[in-house]
Parts: C-alpha cells; sequence; structure tokens
C-alpha cells in the first residue's frame, strides 16, 4: 500500500487553506481536460451543473483564497471570508466527488489523478474546526463561583457540534475593562457544560472578564466569543 493511499484513509480533504486549495485545483484542471470522458460533457445536464453551479462557486472561491494567499496584504476580513467561502463550496466539491466516484465509467486511478480518494478507501472526515463560537449562560448562585453552561449556537442546545471535544476558557479579573482578548492570561478547558470557575474570597465583588471557543479532538481550536464580564458573587 502506497503513502498516497495511506494518506487518503485519513481524509480525502486537505486541512490546510493552502493545500485544499491546491487539491482542488487538481480535481478542476483534470475534470475540466477530461470532462466528457468523465461524464460533463457541454450541453448535459452533468454539463450545466458544472458551468451554471461548480465552475462559478469555484471561481468565488479561488478569488478568496488569492486575496488571503499574501501573508503581507492578507487582513482578518479575508480570513473570514475564505473561511465561509470554504464552508460553502466544499458542500459542492464533496458533491462532486460522491457523483464521480458512483460512475463506473470513472476508474480509481481517474480518482486519484485528480486528488481524489479511490474506491474502498476510508473517507471519514476529521474533527472538523468549529466555525461559531459556544454560546454562553452565566449563573450566579453560589458565592466565589461563576457558573458558564456553553452550548452550540447553531443548535442553540446544550450539546457540543460534532468533532468538539469542549471548549477553552480564557479569563482575568480586572479593576478595567478588557477588551483585548490578549489580556485574558488564564485559561481553563472543560468537556461538559457547565464549566465552573472558582475564586477565593477575597476576589468577591471583583469582576471578571472571560471568552469561550470550541477546540475539537484533534486540539484545534475554533473563534473566540465576545469577552464576557460578571461580578464575583
Amino acid at each position: 500500500m502506497n503513502l498516497t493511499f495511506l494518506l487518503f484513509l485519513l481524509s480525502w480533504m486537505e486541512r490546510s487553506h493552502a493545500k485544499l486549495h491546491e487539491q482542488v485545483k487538481r480535481t478542476v484542471d483534470y475534470l475540466l481536460a477530461n470532462r466528457a470522458a468523465l461524464g460533463y460533457a457541454a450541453n448535459t445536464l452533468s454539463g450545466d451543473w458544472l458551468d451554471k453551479v461548480f465552475l462559478p462557486a469555484y471561481l468565488v472561491y479561488d478569488g478568496l483564497f488569492k486575496a488571503w494567499e499574501n501573508p503581507a496584504t492578507r487582513t482578518k476580513p479575508d480570513m473570514q471570508m475564505l473561511e465561509n467561502g470554504e464552508k460553502e463550496f466544499t458542500v459542492l466539491y464533496r458533491q462532486l466527488y460522491g457523483t464521480l466516484k458512483a460512475a463506473a465509467y470513472v476508474d480509481d486511478n481517474a480518482l486519484m489523478q485528480m486528488g481524489l480518494p479511490p474506491r474502498g478507501a476510508n473517507t471519514r472526515e476529521p474533527s472538523p474546526v468549529a466555525i461559531e463560537p459556544p454560546t454562553v449562560r452565566v449563573i450566579l448562585d453560589r458565592i466565589r463561583t461563576v457558573v458558564i453552561e456553553f452550548g452550540n449556537a447553531d443548535t442553540g442546545k446544550k450539546r457540543k457540534p460534532r468533532g468538539q471535544h469542549g471548549p477553552e476558557c480564557r479569563y482575568v479579573i480586572s479593576d478595567h475593562p478588557v477588551t483585548s482578548l490578549d489580556e485574558l492570561i488564564h485559561s481553563t478547558f472543560d468537556t461538559d457544560s457547565p464549566l465552573v470557575l472558582e475564586f477565593r474570597e477575597e476576589d468577591r465583588g471583583k469582576i471578571v472578564y472571560f471568552a469561550l471557543r470550541w477546540e475539537n479532538t484533534r486540539g484545534e481550536k475554533g473563534p473566540f466569543s465576545a469577552i464576557f464580564s460578571t461580578v464575583i458573587p
């Protein structure tokens, strides 16, 4: 079993922005050069989907990647737009792979030429990096204790999103308003809601500032929530 096949067994879609873009470009280049043989000839239903749905979406994604690609000119909005664009485009990319894989006339060699896994490979995807931060609800029913219920922003439930191990909580007690995540110098982690912060008697009446972010089962972290604050009871 060669190294390429072993990598496919781990995950068929590349994780980094640059490698994913390279993989997608490889797929698109091969597909356009062999579209009729792969069942995407012009003036067919599959060809229309390729020309009117997939390729326009690819051009948008490609443009977002190129805006992000240069670290010297990259901005935070560029990063956010690329992440959102990837999320939308990979839905179509998975659909394309599923269709190609199901076509009997597309052999495994063609799939691998496109940077896609051959049939029989375990294509279970790795745990995703969270896109949205956890929801937060603060409970102050015990002295010296701040209880933080966290949940899934997509579902509104306390259940963790798929593939997430739990949230990291960064926090600090401060006598001035905290507006930067860099000021949150303490860190804790929990796998089940609620997350509990316990303080000393002399901390009562002080303000604690905190923010949460998901960490997946591979240790990759999503975006932080807003910075919250509460008085320590």
